[in-house]
């Protein structure tokens, strides 16, 4: 007979979101007994993938505020372990040849939503030094500059015939291992983290010989850890 483990929740998959998922239900509530579960090392299929960026860039505002919301997060890891997961917030730049971009500023303003007179700035050179000068800071919402001599100074590598732009600034690049193994702090003191050699159901994983009942089960990722 296999042994069992009783769990308060089981989570397949050790990607970024299964890593997460364990991650605050061990911090916030370290009374539950969580198993981890996947047969292969954490974070190495899709999450293994990842272009290690994020921005608040997206077509439509409930994406754009859940994006917001892991931003938050983000940043709460980075200053709980002194940025240990590398975080900037350099922005990313859409630059373009065209003049007319307004498919483009329509889109950000579906994107932001209720929220898009505060955070989209035209920038067309009579606030050039302003603009200039928050390029080293952290900043929300999205610079759209249409002057092209501003356009030299804060990006002199750009080919001289871009003529527009969008400069997403709540934007950047982390460190998704240290992500990994800084969202695993709590995991390794609290959770239960296992590989699987065997199948799962609905309310069970059997994983070595081992059989751990739970009264909910999270899928961490698209496909089955266990095949």
């Amino acid at each position: 007979m296999p042994q069992t483990t009783a769990a308060d929740v089981i989570i397949i998959g050790a990607g970024i979101a299964g890593i997460a998922t364990a991650h605050y239900l061990t911090c916030k509530e370290p009374a539950r007994k969580v198993v981890l579960v996947d047969a292969l090392l954490p974070m190495s299929l899709t999450s293994a993938q990842s272009g290690e960026n994020y921005r608040n860039w997206w077509p439509h505002q409930v994406m754009t505020d859940f994006i917001d919301r892991s931003i938050d997060l983000l940043e709460g890891i980075a200053g709980d372990s002194s940025n240990r997961i590398n975080l900037t917030h350099r922005g990313y730049a859409l630059a373009t040849r065209q003049d007319d971009i307004s498919e483009l500023i329509n889109g950000l303003h579906t994107g932001y939503g209720t929220n898009a007179a505060d955070l989209i700035r035209i920038r067309d050179g009579r606030d050039a030094a302003s603009y200039l000068a928050s390029l080293s800071e952290k900043h929300t919402g999205v610079d759209v500059i249409t002057d092209p001599g501003t356009i030299r100074r804060a990006f002199p590598a750009f080919d001289p015939e871009i003529r527009r732009v969008i400069h997403i600034r709540r934007a950047g690049d982390l460190d998704s291992y240290q992500l990994t193994i800084a969202g695993a702090k709590c995991i390794a003191a609290e959770a239960d983290i296992r590989g699987c050699a065997g199948g799962h159901t609905e309310g069970a994983t059997v994983c070595g010989g081992s059989r751990s009942t739970a009264h909910r089960l999270v899928r961490g990722r698209a496909r089955p850890a266990c095949r």
